[in-house]
Formats: C-alpha cells, sequence, structure tokens
C-alpha cells in the first residue's frame, strides 16, 4: 500500500509538472517567469557632457582625431571624435606591461580653460587602457586637449605636452 501511494504521487507530481510545462511553453524559465524574446537592444543612452561614449550613438561613427605615443611608444594618448553627437572623449593605453599594481589616468578640456566645469577625466588602476566620459563641443572651431598619466610603481608620470584637436 505504501509502494503504491509513492508510485502514484511521484507520477502525479510528474505529469503535474509536464503539463504545467507545456502551458508555460517553450524557453519559460523554472522561476515561473513568463517567457521573453528579448532581440539585442540597439537603444543607446543619449549623448551629453559626462556620459560614457561606449553607450552611445557616438561609437559608430568614432575616429581617431589625434594620436601620439609617448614614453618611448610605452603609451598611446588619443583624443576621440565623433561627427554625429560633436563630442570627444579622450584614451590612453599602455603597452609597456606594467599595467598591474599601477593606475592611468585622462583629463580633457576645452583649450581655452583647463579649469573648466566642462572637463571629463578618469583614472582607474590595474587596466591596460581607459578613455574619458563624453564633452560634447557643437562649435567647430574650439579646440579640446587632453592630457594623461601614468603611475609606474611610486612614479607619477605625466604623458605631456597636452594633446589638441
Amino acid at each position: 500500500m505504501v509502494i503504491a501511494c509513492a508510485v502514484t504521487t511521484v507520477v502525479a507530481a510528474g505529469a503535474t509538472s509536464l503539463i504545467w510545462s507545456m502551458l508555460r511553453g517553450p524557453g519559460a524559465g523554472d522561476a515561473g517567469q513568463r517567457p521573453t524574446t528579448s532581440a539585442p537592444s540597439s537603444e543607446f543612452l543619449e549623448y551629453a557632457d559626462g556620459v560614457d561614449p561606449m553607450q552611445t550613438v557616438c561609437r559608430e561613427d568614432a575616429v581617431i582625431a589625434a594620436s601620439e605615443e609617448r614614453l618611448g611608444g610605452d603609451v598611446l594618448v588619443q583624443m576621440m571624435y565623433s561627427n554625429q553627437c560633436m563630442a570627444v572623449w579622450g584614451r590612453v593605453t599602455r603597452y609597456d606591461g606594467e599595467a598591474a599594481g599601477n593606475s592611468l589616468s585622462m583629463l580633457i578640456y576645452p583649450a581655452i580653460d583647463l579649469e573648466s566645469e566642462r572637463n571629463q577625466e578618469r583614472s582607474a588602476f590595474d587596466v591596460q587602457s581607459i578613455y574619458t566620459t563624453l564633452m560634447i563641443e557643437p562649435d567647430v572651431e574650439a579646440r579640446v586637449c587632453g592630457i594623461a598619466a601614468v603611475t609606474r610603481g611610486e612614479e607619477s608620470i605625466e604623458l605631456g605636452p597636452p594633446l589638441c584637436i
């Protein structure tokens, strides 16, 4: 009798699970959520000062507007530009194999005002490359400059002179 009850319970549970999963449809999650058919998102953040350029349409037409090697080729400093967004951002990449335990930083600013409230800066440790957030500059005559720095142990090295576009 006990065996018959156990078998009936297992069969009933299995049948209920099968029917429930068929009702929920293919691809339904195990957590009882409705199935979703989400296509890859083509939505971007709105571009503005201080926004991550990789989260905007600005990345789609980005060009390297200026690029210079520094520290004998150990570091590459670049200024990026998007015509569609009229946006600038800086990027610095190290090739010296010394990313671990060290930092990179990059500051971009309007060429006429090193202390501008519009300045964009980013710093990070243990990375080979970083880029700043966006600076929107609709004035095609205005120049934007960038200055980068790296650390090597206790030494902080500014990678001047500024790179301007």
